[in-house]
């Protein structure tokens, strides 16, 4: 599975349907199942466009690295973008996450590795930028794992990192799951300064509750940010509510509670 860079004259962004992301300026396009490598993973992939561009590969041939990337902001606060790439299927289905720092020589190693907590949890399946969280002039980034089942219960959850000049690859915030197979987790997005107190936001998708009839939470960034919801929005049965996720340029003042 291979990630591949391309660097242009200005910033474009969204390639493959579930990847943005921008370095110095650029894009990335994700092919996990890519099978360069001949190891039956997918497509092989020839870069016409760009001769310069970089390519990101997975650790292990039959993983899905690539299957989620995002811009990760600037998590280390040097004036480049960054990028964030998931690959849920590492190790048994406990996954990982990758950030590589962008710069005016960008590279193939991954400068920031995050790994899930146990087999079948899926970590990486989404990953996203999280905005400036917690106000400290850093992106940070977040990441689902929409089947972590740390009570046996697969309700999901997904980890916060705060970006730093010295990031690591340790989660400062673990947001949860309400109840059993929610898949909460499985999208995860920046919901940008919702409640215009100065620090971003994070909103967080899990189609799975209720027979499928899903919850979106939104949980404010600030200061001292806890793991409790802030905002909650539930809709009729069967409409898989939550599967996606995203900011948007405005959002109405909303208020509902489960």
């Amino acid at each position: 599975m291979k990630i591949f860079i391309y660097f242009v004259l200005v910033p474009i962004i969204v390639v493959n349907l579930n990847s943005l992301a921008q370095i110095n300026p650029g894009f990335v396009a994700n092919y996990p199942f890519n099978e360069s490598a001949n190891n039956g993973n997918g497509n092989n992939f020839t870069n016409s466009l760009e001769p310069d561009s970089i390519v990101l590969s997975g650790e292990i041939n039959g993983n899905r690295f690539g299957y989620s990337v995002s811009t990760a902001g600037d998590v280390n606060g040097d004036g480049f973008s960054d990028v964030i790439v998931g690959d849920y299927q590492y190790q048994g289905y406990k996954g990982r996450a990758y950030i590589f720092y962008g710069g005016l020589s960008v590279d193939t190693v991954a400068d920031i590795i995050m790994t899930g907590e146990s087999g079948n949890n899926r970590f990486g399946l989404s990953v996203a930028s999280a905005g400036d969280l917690n106000g400290d002039g850093y992106s940070d980034v977040i990441v689902g794992a929409p089947n972590n089942d740390g009570a046996n219960d697969i309700a999901g959850r997904a980890y916060i990192y705060f970006g730093g000049v010295e990031m690591d690859g340790v989660v400062d915030k673990t947001l949860y799951g309400q109840e059993s197979y929610d898949n909460f987790g499985y999208s995860v997005s920046t919901a940008g300064d919702v409640n215009n107190d100065g620090y971003s936001d994070v909103i967080v998708g899990a189609f799975q509750y209720h027979n499928v009839q899903g919850y979106v939470f939104i949980y404010y960034g600030g200061a001292s940010m806890d793991s409790v919801k802030d905002v909650t929005f539930l809709w009729i049965r069967f409409n898989q509510f939550g599967e996606s996720v995203s900011t948007a340029e405005m959002l109405m003042e909303m208020d509902f509670q489960m």
